[in-house]
């Protein structure tokens, strides 16, 4: 760069007492320059390299470079440059103090270099444009293989900022589509012991926001973060996993603080949106009048009688079959009706016999409708992707010839179980043919000849 301009100019009522250009790292500043009523910032971005990260060297030369050329522009002959080196996270400042300025730079820039966000975003895009890895691994993000290391007895948690930002659609009088935020919720649940941490996002939270999409990603990550901090160590997630990829980055940045907790993302699409079509939670959600956080046991009761990996398979057997069709889902759920569910439950109260058959009724909702949309039999799907359709695991649905290869071994099977036919035939030389037959196809030719 050959050239540069302010990026913020300030204005004083009265005029400032100036210093003689010196870093913000010096003391003792004496004010015997010419005053001044303007003064100007700007911000030097640098990525460093192991040869050449002197920050205040650096930001010293360009802050001389800048004042002394003719191409950059600045609105008065004082002000201060603030360099920040990216690679090495370190920064300096070279210019002109007023009385204030340079503590009140310094503890800005403390404070920026530790908790802004925008930097970290920054510096993550630029290395993976340089293609500069970290040497640490990569922790695999949760599939169908590996989701037994979910009831391990590390405490693990599912975030999910699906139901964050809501909003309702009606049209106005002129036909326009008009959106109006309502209160949403953020899902922290663990697999574990069943606990589902609902943090209600108000409304008002959006008020004179912009780019909300984005803005409830961070949010989230902010609320995660503070419910961290609020818990004791031994309460606290080894391990959060996140149902959209798009909060990583997030949760990175908020939880600096904890370089023990592992991030990782999700292949699988778990169905955790739906907890919102729960009437007792919905209820709870729009009719709050603030932001809240409320505990609940996702549960129930189950953990008496099975595991925590049959819970969970429980779970999602029903969030999932909720997603599909709602109606005959909740119909499901309730076989007759003396099955009622306790006041502090979440489900249906039922036996482990009558949990049995609900499963199985739920499982063969969710199949009908992959079937029907993928125009594939139920019967042609093994074990494993009835397995991976219900946890939300992308499959490549069983295509026309996998069904007619199923059709032409079936038709094997039962040819192999055809009697086998000897017929005596004479052709037209009068010659004696004898022919053994075992397909039912052959045998009809056969007597069709005769």
């Amino acid at each position: 760069m050959n050239s540069t301009c302010a990026d913020i100019l300030l204005f004083s009522a009265h005029k400032w007492q100036m210093s003689k250009s010196r870093l913000v790292a010096e003391p003792k500043d004496e004010y015997d320059e010419k005053t001044s009523i303007k003064y100007w910032i700007d911000v030097q971005l640098r990525w460093g390299d192991y040869d050449s990260h002197d920050i205040e060297r650096y930001t010293r030369a360009k802050f001389m470079d800048y004042t002394t050329d003719n191409m950059s522009i600045y609105p008065s002959p004082t002000g201060v440059m603030i360099g920040i080196d990216l690679a090495y996270n370190v920064h300096s400042a070279f210019g002109n103090w007023f009385p204030g300025s340079k503590p009140l730079i310094q503890q800005a820039m403390n404070k920026i270099m530790k908790s802004n966000p925008a930097l970290y975003v920054l510096r993550e895009r630029i290395r993976k444009g340089l293609q500069l890895y970290s040497s640490e691994p990569i922790e695999p993000f949760l599939s169908s293989q590996n989701y037994g290391e979910l009831f391990s007895n590390q405490i693990k948690w599912f975030v999910d900022d699906t139901n964050v930002y809501c909003v309702t659609m009606h049209k106005t009088f002129d036909g326009n589509l008009v959106t109006k935020p309502i209160n949403g919720a953020i899902f922290m649940f663990n697999p574990g012991t069943g606990q589902l941490f609902l943090k209600v996002i108000h409304t008002s939270v959006w008020a004179g926001q912009k780019r909300l999409g984005q803005l409830a990603k961070w949010k989230t990550a902010a609320e995660v973060a503070a419910l961290v901090r609020s818990l004791p160590v031994e309460e606290q997630p080894k391990h959060i996993i996140v149902t959209r990829k798009g909060m990583l980055n997030p949760l990175e940045v908020h939880l600096l603080d904890f370089p023990n907790i592992i991030i990782k993302g999700s292949e699988l699409q778990l169905p955790f949106q739906v907890c919102l079509k729960i009437e007792k939670l919905n209820d709870l959600v729009l009719k709050a009048t603030e932001p809240q956080m409320v505990l609940f046991n996702v549960y129930d009761d189950w953990l008496k009688s099975v595991s925590s990996y049959t819970a969970f398979s429980r779970l999602i057997l029903i969030l999932r079959a909720l997603h599909v069709n709602r109606d005959k889902a909740s119909m499901l759920l309730k076989p007759d009706r003396t099955v009622v569910s306790e006041p502090h439950h979440i489900w249906p109260s039922l036996s482990d016999e009558q949990w049995v058959k609900v499963e199985r009724s739920l499982t063969y909702l969710i199949l009908s409708d992959y079937g029907k949309k993928n125009n594939v039999s139920t019967s042609a799907l093994t074990q494993s992707e009835i397995r991976d359709i219900i946890l939300g695991a992308e499959i490549t649905p069983p295509s026309q010839q996998r069904q007619e290869i199923a059709e032409i071994e079936k038709q094997a099977r039962e040819a192999s179980q055809l009697t086998a036919l000897t017929t005596r035939t004479t052709n037209v030389h009068g010659d004696e043919l004898i022919s053994t037959t075992t397909s039912q196809y052959e045998q009809g030719f056969i007597q069709v000849q005769n």
